[in-house]
């Protein structure tokens, strides 16, 4: 049996930019101070409609922009390789530069997002986009993974500072803290780096592709959950890993990649309450989901690589 073949970490590749959470009392600093953040609040689709109030100077950012969706007439996606996956990188740092980030400006990220919680039943509620709930409406449980998705976008990009607003706008507003009333415009950027160069995406290793894990099981005898370097977490619920069904209202194949382990991610597919409150979308803290990953096997006993647990 091989060993697990390392992923396409670049020979003298920069060292990892800084990917963190932001609190919104700092983010309200960081907003009046001389070096403001680039604030964007991650959507999908009708998701942002109807909001009535943003972080003063956020720039509304449609995760359409960087991912790809094929999709059929009732809003199914369509079987096709790299769907529903980030586009190609040229089209990829286009849509950043549109929305004027760069490698070495600090970007924070939020989102209004709210999802339902049932299975729907209507035509035309289904499909990728159709359990977003207006944001206006307050409607169903948070879902700051459509902001998490952004953040590691920016990173996987190079951008070198890069913050979720942990809470989004539910605890800005619970705060008190200045609000606008309709998003800023976006200001494009000719070049992400600035005129440095550098290969685009900066730090490929932040994404595995098919291909690579494909290799590692089999390198790995299928045990993707062994003993070796190679540890894959399948952040499902717990019917989704056991093969038993999930809530899309759309066809899904079902099962999980050999060896992988449970992530434990919350009751049903759109409701994450292991690693957030349903409510406002504050993360757990970190050592506990350290601790959660470790008694599941996917982090080594002892190991202090998250959050120093």
């Amino acid at each position: 049996m091989g060993a697990a073949p390392a992923f396409n970490t670049p020979k003298g590749a920069d060292p990892a930019g800084e990917v963190a959470l932001i609190c919104p009392s700092t983010l309200a600093s960081a907003i009046a101070s001389d070096d403001p953040p680039l604030v964007l609040e991650a959507t999908v689709g009708c998701a942002a409609s109807g909001a009535s109030c943003f972080v003063p100077g956020a720039v509304l950012f449609d995760l359409a922009a960087v991912d790809v969706y094929e999709e059929d007439a009732t809003g199914s996606p369509l079987p096709l390789p790299g769907n529903y996956n980030l586009r190609p990188p040229a089209a990829l740092r286009a849509a950043l530069e549109r929305h004027g980030v760069r490698a070495r400006r600090r970007c924070v990220v939020y989102t209004q997002c709210r999802r339902h919680t049932t299975a729907a039943r209507e035509a035309q509620e289904r499909g990728h986009h159709h359990r977003y709930r207006p944001a206006a409406s307050r409607e169903g449980v948070a879902d700051p993974i459509v902001a998490a998705r952004l953040v590691w976008c920016l990173a996987y990009a190079g951008v070198e500072r890069v913050a979720l607003l942990d809470g989004g706008m539910s605890l800005w507003l619970d705060g008190g803290f200045p609000v606008a009333g309709e998003p800023s415009p976006a200001a494009p950027v000719a070049d992400f780096f600035d005129g440095r160069g550098g290969a685009f995406p900066r730090r490929p290793e932040y994404r595995a592709s098919v291909e690579e894990v494909a290799a590692a099981v089999a390198a790995s005898g299928g045990g993707g959950g062994g003993s070796g370097g190679l540890r894959i977490g399948d952040v499902r619920a717990p019917c989704e890993f056991a093969g038993e069904g999930h809530d899309y209202a759309y066809a899904m194949p079902h099962g999980r990649i050999p060896g992988a382990l449970p992530a434990r991610w919350g009751p049903s597919t759109f409701v994450g309450s292991e690693y957030y409150a349903p409510r406002t979308g504050v993360l757990r803290p970190l050592r506990e989901l350290a601790a959660s990953w470790r008694q599941a096997g996917l982090l080594q006993r002892g190991s202090r690589r998250a959050g120093g647990a």
